[in-house]
């Protein structure tokens, strides 16, 4: 946990921007990455994979393009399958992506253990990050991609654009 401020959990002082943390070790991102920007994106349509049977109706996206989860009032839900969704295009050029993050809110609902991992994919492959295990508490996950899986290199903002990105349950 980090807390930005004089202790107190009421009261903060001043403005953070720019603020990351590294752990130091490998051989990326382990000094000053100078300024960062992260900007959040929701699904505007369904992928090519769509397997998460849906609270209601038959798109999946439109059950999860909320910035705040709305509990159990739309979700797509499976305990194997993949969904992946479209997003809008990157809302301006940036000189350098550092990754393409994935967060989610999620819970399991029934006994055993259920995991959940990110997905991106770049063209017509998926590429599966580490799965993490769930909770029966709504949680928040996240997932990285350093590297578009297609071309093992550092992502490009046409490939952003053209990504599709979801999870797959197991």
């Amino acid at each position: 946990m980090v807390r930005i401020g004089n202790g107190s959990l009421s009261t903060v002082f001043g403005i953070v921007d720019d603020y990351y943390c590294t752990d130091g070790s490998g051989s990326e991102d382990v000094g000053f990455l100078g300024e960062c920007r992260v900007d959040e994106a929701v699904p505007t349509g369904d992928g090519a994979n769509t397997a998460f049977t849906t609270s209601t109706g038959t798109d999946h996206y439109a059950l999860v393009d909320e910035s705040t989860p709305d509990d159990d009032t739309s979700y797509v839900q499976d305990t194997a399958g993949k969904d992946t969704f479209t997003f809008p295009a990157l809302a301006f050029t940036p000189d350098e992506i550092l990754a393409v993050g994935i967060r989610w809110c999620a819970k399991k609902n029934d006994a055993g253990a259920r995991t959940l991992a990110p997905v991106v994919r770049p063209d017509v492959t998926d590429d599966v990050g580490d799965a993490q295990a769930l909770s029966t508490s709504y949680a928040w996950y996240l997932g990285w991609h350093r590297e578009n899986p297609d071309t093992v290199a550092a992502w490009e903002v046409a490939e952003v654009d053209a990504t599709e990105v979801g999870l797959e349950a197991a």
